[in-house]
């Protein structure tokens, strides 16, 4: 996708960084969504919504978060909103232009 715009002797510089902990969140209209599709049963998803809770309150009293470190359980990553921020609005349309992705600790956030 990107050799359409690029050559193998042009890159494109994006500059991003993390948010600061207490921005970190939980996409939940995801998480509502992912419920609905699999019949997730209301005291099933109470139960997860707690964990969340939970895991959100201790990664918010973080001076650093890591998504390997702080999110153990694998079926919760899924749900995390991105933890990356781009510096400008310019930065943010040429990365929805290209489609492009950010990863981190094998979680995969767009633009």
């Amino acid at each position: 996708m990107l050799d359409s715009f690029t050559d193998s002797n042009a890159y494109v510089k994006i500059e991003v960084m993390k948010k600061a902990v207490n921005e970190i969140d939980f996409n939940w209209s995801k998480f509502e969504k992912y419920c609905e599709n699999h019949n997730v049963p209301k005291n099933a998803q109470d139960v997860m919504k707690s964990k969340m809770d939970k895991m959100l309150d201790d990664i918010h009293s973080l001076d650093y978060f890591s998504i390997a470190k702080n999110i153990k359980d694998q079926k919760y990553k899924r749900f995390l909103s991105t933890v990356y921020k781009f510096y400008d609005a310019k930065t943010i349309e040429l990365v929805k232009s290209l489609k492009l992705a950010t990863t981190e600790d094998g979680c995969l956030f767009s633009a």
